[in-house]
C-alpha cells in the first residue's frame, strides 16, 4: 500500500496544471527587472547615511551592512518592495564568546569573558549580553533616524517588525520601500541576531529574554542563488500562495520553507519530472517534514539544532494540513493559484463597506423623515395606511443593509 500510495504520489501532476503554474508564474509570481533595479537604486542612495547614523548613536563599531533574504538570494515574489539588513555589531571575540541554550540550539547565549568596558553595563544581564536590551536600545536609535533625519528628497517612517525595525521609504505620500534593519553579532562562524525567544516576546524580564536566536540565512544563501531556474520557479509559486492564503500557511515563517526545499531539492527531486510534478513532490515532502516537527538547517552543519521546535502543535497541524490536501488535490492546487478566493474577500469586503455607509444614510433620512413629519396632521384613513406603508418601506431599507453587511462578513 505504501509503494502504491508513493507510484501513485509521483504519477500526479498533468500537463494543464504545468501550464497553470507557467502562466501563474508569468503573471503573479515574477518580479519585473526594472522595478528590481528602481528599488537597488533608492536603497543604494540610503545605505551610507544610515550606517553613518547608526554608528554615532549606537555603542558598537558598526560593520558593513549586510544584504539578504529574497532580494538578493532569488527568490523574491511580486513587487520588489522589500530588503532585509543586517547591521553587524561587532564585539571582540576576546571579551565574549557563546553558550548553547540546552533547551534549544538555535538560541545561544553570550557571556563575557572578561569585563568589556565598551559596552555599558545596562546591555547586561548576570554576565551575560542581553539580545532584549540591545534589542530595545537598536529600535530606539533607528526611530531617531527616521524622526530627526532626512535623506535627500526621502521621508523616513519607522515601523518596528520582527527582530528589528522596519523603516519606510516614503517621497512624499507614496510609499517606495521598506528597509528591514536587524542587529547581528558575529563571533566566528556564528551568526546571531537579536530576535527574542517565544517566551520572551513582550516580556522583557523573562530569563529567555537574553537569547540570541543563530542566524542560518547565510550559509543557505549560495545555494539558493545556485538554484536551477525551474526549481527556484516552484520555491517562488509556493511563496506566492503562501501569501495569498496567509492564514494557515503563514503559521511558519518564509525560512522554514526555503530551508525544507532545499533539503527536498537535494534528497528528492527528480530532475527529469515535469514542473507541476515536482512541485506536488515538494509539498508532500513539506507537509511530512511539519507533521513530525523536526527540520534541522541546510546544509545539515548541525543536526542538534530544530527549526520547528519553538513552533506549537497547532501551526505545524495546520501548516501540514493545508499542505498536503494540495499536495493530495490537483484541484486544490489549482485553486490556491486561481486566486479567486483573494478576488472574492475583495468584492465581499467591497459590497459590505456599500452596506454599511448606505444603512448609515437610511437611518439619517428616516430620522430626517420622523422630525418633518411630527407636526403635519395625518388626515383622513388614506393618508394614515400612507404613511404606515412609507415607515415600513423605510425601516426595511434600513435593515436589510446592516443584514447584508452581516452576511457577508461572515461569508469573507
Amino acid at each position: 500500500m505504501a509503494g502504491y500510495r508513493l507510484e501513485h504520489r509521483y504519477n500526479m501532476g498533468s500537463r494543464s496544471l504545468t501550464n497553470q503554474m507557467e502562466v501563474f508564474y508569468r503573471k503573479h509570481v515574477a518580479v519585473n527587472q526594472r522595478e528590481m533595479d528602481r528599488m537597488a537604486s533608492i536603497y543604494d542612495s540610503l545605505k551610507s547615511p544610515i550606517r553613518d547614523f547608526l554608528q554615532q548613536h549606537l555603542p558598537f563599531d558598526i560593520g558593513d551592512l549586510i544584504e539578504r533574504g529574497n532580494t538578493f538570494d532569488g527568490p523574491k515574489i511580486t513587487k520588489p518592495h522589500e530588503i532585509n539588513v543586517l547591521v553587524p555589531l561587532e564585539i571582540p571575540e576576546s571579551y565574549w564568546r557563546f553558550e548553547d541554550c540546552p533547551s534549544d540550539r538555535c538560541f545561544v547565549k553570550i557571556s563575557e569573558r572578561w569585563r568589556d568596558p565598551a559596552v555599558h553595563s545596562n546591555l547586561k544581564m548576570d554576565g551575560f549580553l542581553s539580545a532584549s536590551r540591545v534589542r530595545a536600545l537598536f529600535l530606539g536609535v533607528v526611530q531617531r533616524l527616521a524622526d530627526k533625519y532626512m535623506v535627500g528628497t526621502f521621508i523616513l517612517k519607522p515601523c518596528s517588525v520582527g527582530p528589528g525595525m522596519t523603516l519606510e521609504v516614503h517621497r512624499g505620500i507614496t510609499k517606495l520601500i521598506s528597509v528591514h534593519l536587524m542587529p547581528l553579532v558575529k563571533l566566528g562562524d556564528t551568526w546571531l541576531i537579536a530576535k527574542p525567544h517565544p517566551k520572551a516576546v513582550d516580556n522583557p524580564y523573562d530569563p529567555e529574554s537574553l537569547l540570541w536566536r543563530r542566524f542560518y540565512a547565510h550559509q543557505e544563501s549560495p545555494y539558493i542563488k545556485n538554484l536551477p531556474k525551474d526549481s527556484l520557479k516552484i520555491l517562488m509559486i509556493i511563496g506566492a500562495i503562501r501569501k495569498e492564503y496567509y492564514a494557515p500557511m503563514g503559521m511558519l515563517p518564509w525560512h522554514v520553507y526555503k530551508v525544507a526545499f532545499l533539503h527536498w531539492h537535494h534528497k528528492e527531486e527528480r530532475r527529469s519530472d515535469s514542473l507541476s510534478r515536482k512541485a506536488i513532490s515538494f509539498l508532500h515532502c513539506l507537509s511530512r517534514v511539519v507533521s513530525t516537527g523536526v527540520l534541522h538547517p541546510y546544509p545539515d552543519s548541525d543536526r542538534n539544532a530544530n527549526l520547528l521546535k519553538c513552533f506549537n502543535a497547532v501551526s505545524l497541524d495546520n501548516v501540514s494540513s493545508f499542505v498536503g490536501a494540495m499536495a493530495r488535490s490537483e484541484s486544490r492546487f489549482s485553486a490556491a493559484m486561481s486566486r479567486q478566493s483573494g478576488i472574492r474577500r475583495s468584492f465581499t469586503d467591497f459590497i459590505s463597506e456599500i452596506s454599511f455607509w448606505y444603512f448609515v444614510i437610511q437611518i439619517a433620512a428616516l430620522l430626517f423623515y420622523l422630525i418633518t413629519s411630527s407636526a403635519i396632521d395625518f388626515g383622513p384613513r388614506s393618508s394614515y395606511l400612507s404613511l404606515l406603508t412609507s415607515f415600513g418601506i423605510a425601516f426595511i431599507l434600513v435593515f436589510i443593509p446592516p443584514a447584508a453587511h452581516v452576511y457577508n462578513y461572515v461569508k469573507s
